[in-house]
C-alpha cells in the first residue's frame, strides 16, 4: 500500500524519472518487501535486498554493482519519503554498492569521421520510406547528442515544448537549449550550435511529422509514441 502510494505521488511529481522509479520500486523492492509491514524496514533489510539483488539475473546476466548503486539511490528517496509521511521514524543508515568506472568503447575522431562519410550512403540505400524514415531520425538524433552531449535516458523523454532558441551576443547562431530530466536530475544543456547545424538537425526530425505539438515527443514513432531504443538502427549504421 505505501509502495503504491509513492508510486502515485512520484508519477505526478516526476514524470520523466518514473520509469526508472517504478522499476526499481514498484518492481524489485516490491518483490523483495512482499507482505511485510513498512516498520520491518531497518539497514539489515536494505543491505539484504543489495545481496538479494546479487543472486538474480535477467538473460543469463547478474546484475552490475553500478545497476545496484542507482537502486540504492531510488531506494533512499523511498525511504526519505516514508519519513516525511511518518511511515517511518528514521530513515536506515545503509552503506550503498560501489559504482565502477566501466567505460563504454568510444569512436576517436578517425572513426566518427567515417561514420559521418557513409552516412548519407546507408540512408538512401533503402527505398522503403519506413525505413528511411528510421535512419534519418537514427541519424539527426546521433548528431543531436554528439553536439550536445545529453544522455540516451534523457533524450528519450524530451518533448518539443523541453528546446528553446536564445539570442547569443553578436553571433548570427542562436543558442539551443535543452532542458533534459535523467537520472542525476534535470539539467538545462547549451548544444554547439555551430553553422546552426544543431537548429537543422531538428528542423530535419519535425519534418518527419505532421506538425508536431509541444507535447510531442521528439524522438518517436509515427504514430507518436516515445521510442524506447534505437540500438538496432544504431548496429546497422555501424
Amino acid at each position: 500500500t505505501v509502495i503504491d502510494e509513492f508510486l502515485e505521488n512520484q508519477k505526478a511529481k516526476s514524470p520523466n524519472r518514473y520509469r526508472d522509479i517504478n522499476n526499481t520500486i514498484g518492481k524489485h523492492f516490491r518483490s523483495y518487501t512482499e507482505g511485510q509491514k513498512v516498520d520491518w524496514l531497518d539497514s539489515s533489510v536494505i543491505v539484504g535486498y543489495f545481496d538479494w539483488r546479487r543472486g538474480q539475473s535477467r538473460y543469463g546476466r547478474k546484475s552490475s554493482e553500478n545497476t545496484l548503486h542507482s537502486e540504492a539511490g531510488e531506494i533512499l528517496r523511498f525511504l526519505r519519503w516514508c519519513k516525511d509521511r511518518k511511515y517511518l521514524r528514521e530513515v536506515p543508515s545503509f552503506e550503498k554498492p560501489s559504482r565502477k568506472d566501466v567505460r563504454r568503447p568510444a569512436f576517436d575522431r578517425d572513426d566518427w569521421n567515417k561514420v559521418i562519410r557513409q552516412s548519407r550512403r546507408w540512408i538512401n540505400e533503402h527505398s522503403h520510406p519506413s525505413i528511411q524514415r528510421d535512419r534519418t531520425l537514427l541519424w539527426n538524433y546521433a548528431l543531436i547528442l554528439i553536439n550536445t552531449g545529453i544522455r540516451v535516458g534523457e533524450a528519450r523523454t524530451l518533448h518539443w515544448r523541453d528546446i528553446r532558441l536564445e539570442p547569443n551576443g553578436t553571433n548570427t547562431e542562436p543558442n539551443v537549449v535543452f532542458y533534459v530530466d535523467g537520472k542525476t536530475g534535470d539539467r538545462e544543456v547549451v548544444a554547439r550550435n555551430y553553422e546552426n547545424r544543431v537548429v537543422e538537425y531538428l528542423q530535419r526530425i519535425k519534418s518527419l511529422y505532421n506538425e508536431p505539438a509541444p507535447d510531442d515527443f521528439i524522438f518517436a514513432h509515427p504514430n507518436g509514441a516515445p521510442i524506447k531504443s534505437l540500438k538496432r538502427s544504431f548496429a546497422s549504421l555501424v
